[in-house]
């Protein structure tokens, strides 16, 4: 049974989603199979040969505009040259189906397919790597740069929090903490403001290593999520791969992903305390995200990631850089 004591289990219900997708998107499948317990995507291997990678996503968070929007762009970046994931589009046109949820649900779901690329996602990347990443971005960059979006397509990103609501503060009991929090947002802020001035277009929108794909012996990553993509800074992608890769145990990959980008095209024209405070964006916005989803079972969690959020942030304002391995454990 569900969670909820109606219908089958969750695995089986998503199976049965994405089994009932198939032939709605013009898709002959010979196997398919979830890439992980629970997983939303599907491996599927075709008749005659081939393999897609089958999505399902609430509606919510994939209204018709945007997966079209995000299906239009992959076409195009894929014209430019770069490796990325592209869309399956069925003998009549099928880009996308809309299904109902697991029984019991209110949930819809909206089915989509790309083409499959092979490779894992790596959190920590060496200096090469991080080269070829920040490669990737700059090749991505360029390509929106002169590339009409459709309109309405894509969302765009107004402040450091992408939408998500301020709840750090609330959740502080020290005034000092929550001066620390409405200070490093504002600085946040007036970074995004500044570098919104030089150049907006679509952007990755959650460039870390993970959400792309790595293949051994090949130099390039697939850029296989266009989830995320949104009208922002080109600085935008590089502060979120930085702020990944700074955790990185190469001291050199932070470095390696701006001259990878600037290889390709020039970087940003930022100083370095605005970018810093970019990244200090992403660390309000994880923080915000975090919050705003998180269970009382993940409370400690929670408090930790809330107490490394505080050091980070303090460190910040009284050095000028946002250090993402610092933890309140030290």
């Amino acid at each position: 049974m569900s969670a909820d004591g109606v219908g089958p289990p969750r695995d089986v219900a998503l199976r049965e989603a994405a089994e009932r997708a198939l032939p709605l998107l013009g898709i002959e499948a010979e196997r398919v199979s979830a890439m992980a317990p629970g997983a939303t995507t599907f491996a599927v291997d075709l008749v005659g040969g081939g393999r897609l990678a089958l999505r399902l996503r609430p509606v919510v968070d994939a209204d018709e505009g945007r997966v079209h929007g995000r299906a239009a762009w992959a076409q195009a970046l894929a014209m430019a040259g770069v490796d990325v994931a592209t869309p399956w589009t069925g003998p009549s046109g099928e880009e996308q189906v809309l299904l109902p949820g697991p029984a019991g649900s209110a949930e819809q779901l909206r089915a989509s397919a790309t083409w499959w690329c092979e490779g894992e996602g790596v959190t920590d990347l060496d200096a090469d790597r991080a080269r070829a990443l920040g490669a990737t971005a700059a090749r991505m960059h360029e390509q929106a740069s002169g590339w009409a979006a459709p309109e309405g397509a894509f969302a765009e990103l107004l402040d450091p929090l992408a939408g998500y609501p301020e709840l750090l503060t609330g959740a502080l009991g020290d005034p000092r903490d929550v001066a620390v929090v409405k200070t490093s947002l504002r600085l946040a802020q007036t970074a995004l403001s500044r570098a919104r001035e030089h150049e907006v277009h679509v952007v990755h929108g959650d460039l870390r290593p993970d959400a792309l794909l790595w293949q051994s012996g090949r130099d390039r990553p697939w850029v296989v999520d266009l989830d995320d993509a949104v009208l922002a800074p080109a600085a935008h992608d590089l502060a979120v791969a930085t702020f990944a890769l700074r955790r990185s145990p190469d001291d050199d990959a932070p470095t390696a992903l701006l001259a990878g980008y600037a290889s390709v095209r020039p970087l940003p024209p930022l100083d370095d305390a605005t970018f810093e405070g970019l990244l200090a964006g992403r660390q309000l916005h994880l923080t915000s995200s975090l919050l705003a989803s998180s269970t009382s079972a993940l409370r400690p969690e929670v408090e930790a990631y809330v107490a490394a959020t505080l050091l980070r942030l303090r460190t910040f304002l009284d050095e000028g850089v946002l250090d993402p391995r610092l933890t309140a454990q030290g």
